[in-house]
């Protein structure tokens, strides 16, 4: 008796499940935090449609830097022995 009581109140709760009305008031703003937190984090929306930037180096000092910067992994720097940072330096307390 129990049991069917149970199946009975278990059909009828899933039944009724589909009569309940949608959230249309959070579905119509679904996504607008997103997109008002992105446009408040931008400095200037408009600022890809103005005139470009001037110019923050020369081309040869651009490519010199970029050169530096690749050479860089070609070439990685010694290797520091830490422990033997001040012992022996000249200019060191008696």
């Amino acid at each position: 008796m129990r049991i069917t009581v149970f199946v009975i109140s278990g059909v009828a709760m899933a039944t009724l499940a589909g009569c309940v009305a949608p959230t249309p008031n959070l579905d119509a703003h679904y996504g607008q935090a997103l997109t008002q937190g992105c446009v408040l984090q931008s400095l200037d929306p408009q600022a890809g449609l103005r005139a470009p930037p001037p110019a923050a180096f020369e081309a040869a000092a651009a490519h010199a830097v970029v050169e530096r910067y690749l050479k860089s992994f070609q070439t990685p720097p010694p290797a520091v022995n830490v422990f033997a940072i001040g012992v022996g330096a000249a200019g060191s307390s008696p």
